[in-house]
């Protein structure tokens, strides 16, 4: 008997071992610094930025009140991107016609 596997039954067992052979392993990227943490924290709206904390970020309502996304949180990275994404143009616009009808949002109170 010969010490090498018997491949005529199944070809593909020699190649099937190759492709298990262990691969290079990639390194993650290198942590983020102070001050990246930090930049990442704000959003430019208009001429201001403004930032984020762990409650996320405001939301200016249409009667001029401030509120909070109650599920912030529990958001996914791509999530938190595309709600800040929205809620940058939204709370701008909602600004702009807060403005135009002579209230500052903020400052309106239930």
């Amino acid at each position: 008997m010969s010490a090498l596997p018997d491949t005529s039954q199944n070809p593909t067992r020699e190649s099937n071992e190759e492709a298990q052979l262990p691969q290079e392993t990639l390194a993650l990227p290198a942590p983020q610094t102070e001050a990246e943490k930090e930049a990442a924290k704000k959003v430019q709206v208009g001429a201001r930025a403004v930032k984020l904390d762990h409650l996320g970020p405001l939301v200016i309502n249409s009667d001029g009140t401030l509120s909070r996304i109650q599920n912030w949180a529990n958001m996914t990275q791509m999530e938190r991107e595309r709600t800040i994404h929205v809620l940058g143009k939204r709370n701008r616009l909602r600004t702009e016609s807060l403005v135009a009808q002579g209230i500052q949002p903020g400052t309106v109170e239930k």
